[in-house]
């Protein structure tokens, strides 16, 4: 059908990056034309738009994959659960990387909750995943104690079935959440070092969160500073300067908060500045 006469009234614009796209001008037009949709009609288009938009491949373009999940949810009734909640994952781990962290929450709980009937599986495991890492940058005050049990979900799944490096990697995520989800994140640090090498980069990371769950013991001064002297020596070791800079602050703030005062601090933290800086150089 041609698009001449909605182009021409403005209904339908053309994209200008693309000779075959085209979008509607406003929100408005969409939701006016669809809710002329039967229900039945609208669930096909949605699934056909899973068709067009994921072209067949496993791997859909970055920038589509939000549009395919939503698509997907839509056509759930015609297509099943199973394509909305690979999208909706998808989706949430490309918010993640663009730090769009409120849009991965959504995604991934969107996830979860079709997965309500399918728990310890890859799936299941992904999205609790996920939404741990999210929560960790959220601003709801009600939902960082969420953080513990959803890290606590996805570790034990990766664990019993052998996937120890991604368990490692969740345990090496810095301490974030509520007290509880601290506590809960400190066990599973504890539980990961029994299984990973003593002189491994993310063994300096665990190391770290070891000696950050000790900030608020009045007499955790010299066990968190043992901790991060060795993680430190991991650190040179693999020449990784953004785990030195980590580690650095950690040793500046174990001090503050343990009261214990000295002259170095001020050039703890520049060194660390200037690691971070040229970890994250241009060429490095």
């Amino acid at each position: 059908q041609s698009l001449d006469e909605p182009v021409g009234s403005g209904i339908v614009i053309e994209e200008q990056t693309s000779d075959h796209d085209f979008r509607f001008s406003h929100a408005l037009f969409r939701e006016a034309l669809l809710d002329l949709l039967s229900l039945s009609k609208r669930i096909a288009l949605h699934a056909s738009a899973v068709v067009v938009i994921g072209n067949g491949s496993d791997k859909p373009v970055p920038e589509n994959v939000g549009t395919l999940a939503y698509h997907s949810y839509e056509a759930i009734p015609l297509i099943g659960k199973y394509p909305a909640i690979i999208h909706s994952i998808v989706a949430g781990n490309h918010a993640l990387q663009l730090t769009a962290y409120d849009t991965a929450e959504q995604c991934f709980r969107q996830a979860l909750d079709l997965l309500s009937d399918r728990t310890q599986t890859n799936e299941w495991a992904e999205a609790s995943a996920g939404i741990a890492r999210a929560l960790r940058f959220t601003t709801t005050e009600s939902d960082v104690g969420a953080v513990g049990p959803h890290l606590g979900n996805a570790w034990n799944y990766y664990v019993t079935n052998g996937r120890l490096d991604e368990a490692i990697d969740l345990a090496a995520l810095p301490l974030s959440g509520d007290e509880r989800s601290k506590l809960a994140h400190l066990a599973l640090v504890k539980k990961t070092l029994e299984f990973t090498d003593d002189h491994s980069r993310v063994a300096g990371y665990l190391l770290n969160n070891l000696a950050r769950g000790m900030l608020s013991n009045p007499s955790g001064y010299e066990a968190a500073n043992e901790h991060l002297q060795n993680a430190l020596k991991i650190a040179d070791a693999h020449d990784d300067l953004n785990l030195r800079a980590t580690l650095l602050r950690s040793l500046v703030d174990n001090r503050h908060f343990h009261g214990v005062k000295s002259d170095e601090d001020a050039d703890l933290l520049e060194s660390a500045m200037e690691s971070a800086r040229t970890a994250n150089a241009p060429g490095i």
